[in-house]
């Protein structure tokens, strides 16, 4: 239910707690190749949601969600 809230967080903050100490925003192409390419599709849905909500929707939670109900579920 909370999880594409987690995503922008993630990807403006970051989740030291978690050892996510660099926010994935500021990830570094080299961070996603070679023996870790397996995290280039997760981040790069993740940048999907995260922008979607921040830039498209300009941080509107009732915008967003009326474009994707789904992300309440």
């Amino acid at each position: 239910r909370d999880s594409w809230r987690i995503i922008v967080e993630h990807w403006e903050k970051g989740d030291p707690a978690h050892g996510l100490t660099t926010p994935l925003k500021d990830w570094h192409k080299d961070w996603l190749r070679g023996p870790n390419r397996l995290f280039a599709a997760k981040h790069g849905q993740r940048r999907v949601i995260a922008t979607e909500y921040i830039i498209t929707y300009k941080r509107d939670e009732k915008a967003f969600l009326d474009a994707y109900p789904e992300a309440e579920e």
